[in-house]
């Protein structure tokens, strides 16, 4: 099984993780005079992750855009291997921007570079 995965199906392995950030919501934050912090904690720990490919053929490209942007529906299932001793599944995700750069094209296939995506917990 490869380490990350979009609806039980192996994403090709990422050359490196940018970030992986758990991160707590907040509504109505604000300073006072005396500089304390004031909120509202509305959600804690949503889960986002930042995969980068050095390389990708047209093929892997292809299967990352159809499994992340799959214009039927909003929200995928997207599981990975986490520090707490197994898989992790998030069953309601969106992807971010789909970043990346043609490199080459050899024989009809052509080979992208610094691809990154980005998985957001609902």
């Amino acid at each position: 099984m490869s380490l990350y995965r979009i609806d039980n199906i192996d994403l090709p392995t990422p050359d490196s993780e940018l970030s992986y950030e758990e991160e707590d919501t907040q509504e109505n934050a604000y300073r006072d005079g005396n500089w304390y912090l004031h909120k509202t904690t509305i959600r804690w720990g949503l889960r986002s992750r930042t995969l980068k490919w050095a390389s990708l053929t047209d093929s892997e490209m292809n299967l990352i855009r159809t499994l992340a942007k799959p214009g039927t529906k909003e929200y995928f299932k997207f599981s990975y291997w986490e520090d707490t001793g197994g898989i992790v599944d998030i069953n309601e995700v969106y992807s971010g921007n789909l970043k990346r750069t043609l490199e080459k094209v050899v024989d009809g296939v052509g080979y992208w570079k610094d691809v990154s995506l980005s998985f957001v917990e609902r």
